[in-house]
């Protein structure tokens, strides 16, 4: 029950972490509406409610989503007993947690900004606060992404499923590029493959444990001089240098 609720609990978290940007961008038109720019004899007017509404719905939503995949990761982790998918996973998720706060920070702020502003004191906003903010954001997001790299890893490692190696290095490239647009889109896909990935994973009493005496003579010969190195759970010939097997990603002795 621990393995499957954490499953569950996993991909849950990541079709949010999917959908919190679309639901971002299709919010995106009804703030331009409710919340114009408009000139007025040189000032400009901000309707900052509007703008924060959104902001605070999109990360109510993100915290709902880490919370659940900390829950994810601690089941699994439970289930693997590998401490690594846990505590990286809560690292990540805790850092991720912040930056949406931060983000919501950075909106309410727009409510102490005087609803008519000439361009030089926007500008002034801009510097002192939306900036500090924004990097803030860019060096949290890079080290979560260094412990999303790990929790995957971690994952991939117990479970025998690749995937979660792609979306780990989806995750870290994705977050060091946040800077730029590309970098947004990679986490983006990180987020659905992850989503899949859980899914598809499987209990370690659902994965095929094949020993030694499975394999056949001439490959034990040709492991104990030193040829090949074969994995001790699915039996496939690997290089002696691997430190994990290439068919089902576990840790080779």
């Amino acid at each position: 029950m621990s393995f499957e609720s954490g499953k569950r609990l996993g991909s849950i978290s990541c079709w949010i972490g999917f959908l919190v940007p679309i639901i971002s961008i299709v919010l995106s038109p009804i703030t331009a509406i409710l919340a114009p720019i408009r000139i007025n004899n040189g000032h400009y007017t901000i309707n900052a409610i509007a703008n924060v509404v959104p902001t605070a719905a999109t990360t109510a939503l993100t915290i709902t989503g880490f919370v659940l995949f900390i829950l994810a990761t601690n089941r699994l982790s439970t289930h693997y007993n590998e401490p690594g998918i846990y505590k990286n996973g809560l690292y990540a998720s805790t850092l991720n947690i912040i930056m949406a706060i931060v983000s919501l920070i950075g909106a309410l702020a727009t409510l102490n900004a005087s609803p008519a502003a000439t361009l030089s004191s926007l500008l002034n906003f801009f510097v002192t606060s939306f900036l500090p903010l924004y990097l803030i954001r860019i060096v949290l997001g890079i080290i979560s992404g260094v412990f999303f790299y790990f929790a995957f890893n971690k994952l991939a490692e117990r479970s025998g499923l690749g995937n979660f190696r792609t979306v780990g290095l989806l995750f870290l490239i994705g977050e060091v590029l946040t800077i730029v647009l590309i970098g947004g889109l990679l986490v983006w896909i990180a987020w659905l493959l992850a989503a899949l990935a859980f899914n598809s994973v499987l209990s370690l009493k659902s994965t095929p444990q094949v020993s030694y005496s499975s394999v056949s003579v001439t490959q034990t010969e040709a492991f104990n001089i030193g040829q090949r190195k074969f994995c001790p759970y699915c039996g496939t010939s690997n290089r002696l240098e691997a430190g994990y097997c290439q068919f089902c990603g576990r840790k080779l002795q």
